[in-house]
C-alpha cells in the first residue's frame, strides 16, 4: 500500500518513493556520519558479493518443492536480524536553541536509563556494550560542516513538513548528531524507546529530524506519528524503512534504505515495469517484515514462509485490508547477494529474483509471480476486423503522434509518467493480434522494446510480461499517463468501449 509517491528529477537519485517506506541522495550526506573503517568494510562486502551467492526461496502457493533458485552448492545460511540501532541528526533553525539540545537530551536519556557520551560530529558512533543503551551526541553550529537539505531535496524527502517548516530546514544553522547503540538483550524494546526519545527531544527543542538511514526529513509530530506508538513485538518495519524506486537504464529499480537499523541487508528488485512498483513494494515490505520478526532459514538454497503466519502487525492488517488477495499462500522468490549501486546504502544487498516461476524470460517470470501473488490481471485485449474504417481512422490519429511521442520519450519522461503502445503481432493463422507494450526503449531506427502487458490469445510463443520488440510500422495506438493522472491517447480503445456500451441492454 502506498502512503506517499514522491518524484525525483536529479539523475543521481532520480526516481520516486513508495513511502511505507524510498531514496538515494548526494554523497555528502554520509560524509558527516561515516567512520573511516566504513569504506574498508564496504570494499570487503563488494568483494564478498563477487564470490558469494545466497539463495532464498520464499513460497507462494504450494508446499516447498525440491527446487532451488540455483545450483545445489548454495551454502546453508540463516538470515537473522541483529541488534538494532538508530542514527539521526536534529536540525535547528537557529544556532542557539532553548533548551540547550545536549542538556535536554541528557535529561530525556536519564528518564529512560540511557547514558549519553558527547563526541565529535563527524565520528559520533559507538558499538553497543551488550548491557546498556548508549547515546553518542555531538552539537555542530557551523552549517558548512553538516548536510543541510535543499528545497528540491525536501520536495520528495519531507515527511509532514509545512511550507514554512521547509524554509526553516533549508536555513538550518546548527545540528545535533545522535547515534543510539542499543544492547543485545531487549534491543527491539530499546529501539522503540530510542525513537520516542528522538520525538520528545525534537518537540521540546523545535528541531527537525533527518533520518540517516532512510534520508528523510521529519517534523517532531510526523516522527511521533510514524515512528512511535507500536509495541516492540508488533513493530511494522515499513514505518522504519523506505523504498527508493528510480530509473535504471531502460527499466526501474526498487531498493530499500534503512534495513541497517535492524542489522539486515537492503533488499532490491531490478528491471521493473512502471506498473509493477506497487505489488513489488508490497513484496519487499513482506520480506523485510519477515526477516525482522524471526530468523529466516536457508536450506540448500531454499526457505519457506507465509504472510498469513506472520505476526498481526499494523502492516499486515493494512496489507490484507487493502489487498485481500495479496500473497494468499506461501511465497517463493530467490534472494542473491548483490553489489550496491551508486546512491545505495552502505550496507549488504540482496537482490530479489523470480527464477522459480514459469516464463520465457526473467520479465515474464516476474510478471507470472506478481499475477499469482497479487491477482494482477493483464490489460484488456480487443479484437476487431482489419477492414473497420472507424478503427483505422482512430489508429491514424494516434499514429500522427509518433514523432512527438518518440521525441518526448527519448528526451526522458518524468519518473511516474508511463507510455504504452498498442502494436500488431502476427498470429500463427496469418492474422493479427493487437496488444499493449509498455515502452522501455525507443531507438532512432524506429524499434520499440518493452514489456508485453497482455496475455496473448492467438500467439502461444508469447507470454504476458515478456520483453518484446516492435517496429513503428506496427504502431496501432498509444496510452500516455502523465504524473498528474491525465491520460492521452487510446483512440481505438475509446471507440471500442463506446461500441460495447451501445450493445449493452
Amino acid at each position: 500500500m502506498l502512503k506517499h509517491l514522491r518524484v525525483t528529477k536529479k539523475p543521481a537519485f532520480a526516481g520516486f518513493f513508495l513511502h511505507f517506506a524510498f531514496d538515494s541522495s548526494p554523497a555528502t550526506i554520509f560524509a558527516i556520519q561515516r567512520m573511516a573503517g566504513d569504506q574498508v568494510d564496504l570494499l570487503f562486502r563488494r568483494l564478498r558479493a563477487l564470490m558469494l551467492f545466497v539463495v532464498v526461496s520464499v513460497t507462494v502457493g504450494s508446499a516447498a518443492a525440491e527446487v532451488s533458485c540455483s545450483s545445489s552448492s548454495a551454502v546453508p545460511e540463516l538470515i537473522t536480524a541483529k541488534t538494532p540501532s538508530l542514527d539521526v541528526v536534529l536540525l535547528f533553525h537557529s544556532r542557539a536553541s532553548t533548551p540547550e539540545p545536549i542538556d535536554a537530551l541528557q535529561r530525556f536519556a536519564k528518564r529512560v536509563g540511557m547514558r549519553v557520551l558527547v563526541g565529535s560530529f563527524a565520528s559520533n558512533r559507538v558499538g553497543a556494550d551488550g548491557s546498556k543503551s548508549t547515546i553518542v551526541a555531538a552539537l555542530e553550529r557551523d552549517s558548512s560542516k553538516f548536510f543541510v537539505p535543499t528545497a528540491e531535496y525536501l520536495s520528495f524527502k519531507a515527511r509532514g513538513l509545512s511550507e514554512s517548516d521547509k524554509v526553516k530546514v533549508v536555513g538550518s544553522k546548527s545540528a545535533l548528531s545522535i547515534s543510539f547503540a542499543l544492547p543485545t538483550q531487549n534491543g527491539m524494546s530499546e529501539f522503540v524507546v530510542a525513537n520516542s526519545v528522538v520525538s520528545s527531544l525534537a518537540n521540546e527543542t523545535e528541531a527537525f529530524i533527518f533520518d540517516r538511514g532512510t534520508r528523510e526529513v521529519f517534523s517532531g509530530k510526523s516522527w511521533a506519528d510514524v515512528r512511535t506508538g507500536e509495541p516492540p513485538d508488533l513493530l511494522s518495519v515499513d514505518k522504519h524503512i523506505t523504498i527508493h524506486v528510480y530509473r535504471d537504464k531502460d527499466y526501474l529499480r526498487a531498493v530499500t534504505l534503512g534495513m541497517s537499523k535492524f542489522g539486515l541487508p537492503e533488499l532490491a528488485v531490478p528491471e521493473l515495469g512502471s506498473d509493477q512498483t506497487e505489488p513489488v513494494g508490497q513484496l519487499v515490505n513482506a520480506i523485510a517484515q519477515r526477516i525482522v520478526e524471526a530468523p529466516l532459514s536457508v536450506n540448500r538454497g531454499t526457505s519457506v514462509f507465509s504472510v498469513q503466519a506472520m505476526k498481526p502487525t499494523q502492516w499486515k492488517k493494512s496489507l490484507l485490508s487493502k489487498s485481500p488477495r495479496a500473497m494468499p499462500g506461501d511465497v517463493r522468490v530467490c534472494l542473491r547477494e548483490g553489489l550496491p549501486h551508486e546512491g545505495d546504502a552502505e550496507n549488504r544487498l540482496l537482490n530479489i529474483g523470480f527464477d522459480l516461476e514459469q516464463g520465457s524470460d526473467r520479465h515474464a517470470k516476474r510478471s507470472a509471480f506478481l499475477r499469482r501473488a497479487f491477482g494482477a490481471s493483464d490489460s484488456d485485449v480487443r479484437l476487431a476486423r482489419s477492414g473497420d474504417d472507424e478503427l483505422l481512422a482512430a489508429s491514424r490519429r494516434a499514429r500522427d503522434k509518433i514523432p512527438r511521442l518518440r521525441a518526448d520519450f527519448v528526451a526522458g519522461l518524468a519518473p511516474r509518467e508511463r507510455l504504452a503502445v498498442k502494436a500488431a503481432f502476427k498470429t500463427d493463422r496469418s492474422g493479427v493480434e493487437y496488444m499493449w507494450v509498455q515502452i522501455a526503449s525507443w531507438n532512432k531506427d524506429g524499434e520499440i522494446r518493452g514489456l508485453l502487458l497482455n496475455e496473448p490469445r492467438e500467439i502461444p510463443t508469447l507470454q504476458v510480461g515478456q520483453e518484446v520488440r516492435v517496429r513503428e510500422s506496427d504502431f496501432y495506438d498509444y496510452i500516455r499517463t502523465f504524473e498528474d493522472g491525465r491520460v492521452e491517447g487510446n483512440e481505438t480503445g475509446k471507440l471500442l468501449e463506446t461500441r460495447a456500451k451501445a450493445r449493452r441492454p
